[in-house]
């Protein structure tokens, strides 16, 4: 009979993921809903309705419903340079554009909307926009798009998110907390309870996956389980 020894070894596992970050790390940044936190960099931004935010390794993108329009962020190297004006003509290598200076949120930015040449030797479309963002950090904004049209259709929807980017505000710093793992005894309501106390996207059942029972079923009641907690 291994009833007892199963629970015994289940209740050492959860005590000891109890605690255990969930998720994003800060150092990366986190992801909430439709916006993007990144603590240590003192920046944010929030993605238009019925868009995502992505957050891969090397860049930033805010993508469309339809997969077909971004804007990709990434932080520019110092090498690239140190006036905006410089920053365009060396990541881009231009063959003909205008430059516009704005501010978003208060943020120097110069807008650039031109051609360059692909690695092919044909004239593409560049929309960019280059920011000087908190702590004296760079940052390139990218629109992209699968064709011309694409871009047409979601330009009020990039500039949203263009004109999103802005240097932390109290009430970000305050959405931007980890989560972390925690155990508790699951109770009468079942993970519909539980799921109301969570900052997880389709709560109940992320509930039910990370504690193997996506497919069905139930805990018993007072068993642990485990649920995720803001910090």
């Amino acid at each position: 009979y291994k009833g007892q020894y199963d629970d015994e070894g289940r209740a050492r596992y959860l005590k000891a993921i109890a605690g255990l970050e969930f998720g994003d790390s800060p150092a990366q940044g986190l992801v909430r809903g439709r916006n993007f936190y990144h603590a240590p960099l003192g920046f944010a931004l929030t993605a238009p309705a019925g868009w995502q935010v992505v957050n891969g390794s090397e860049q930033l993108a805010v993508v469309n419903a339809a997969r077909d329009a971004a804007m990709v962020l990434r932080p520019v190297p110092p090498a690239a340079g140190k006036t905006h004006a410089e920053i365009l003509r060396n990541v881009f290598k231009p063959t003909q554009g205008n430059t516009e200076a704005a501010q978003i949120n208060g943020l120097g930015a110069t807008r650039f909307t031109g051609l360059r040449a692909n690695s092919q030797g044909q004239q593409v479309a560049v929309q960019a926009t280059v920011v000087s963002g908190p702590g004296d950090a760079t940052y390139l904004l990218q629109f992209s798009g699968k064709d011309a049209q694409a871009m047409q259709r979601a330009a009020a929807s990039l500039r949203e998110a263009e004109g999103s980017f802005r240097a932390m505000t109290a009430q970000d710093r305050a959405a931007a907390k980890p989560w972390a793992i925690r155990t508790v005894a699951y109770p009468k309501g079942g993970f519909a309870e539980l799921a109301k106390a969570s900052p997880l996207a389709n709560a109940q059942q992320q509930l039910r996956l990370i504690n193997g029972f996506y497919a069905g079923g139930e805990p018993k009641p007072g068993q642990l389980v485990k649920v995720v907690e803001a910090l």
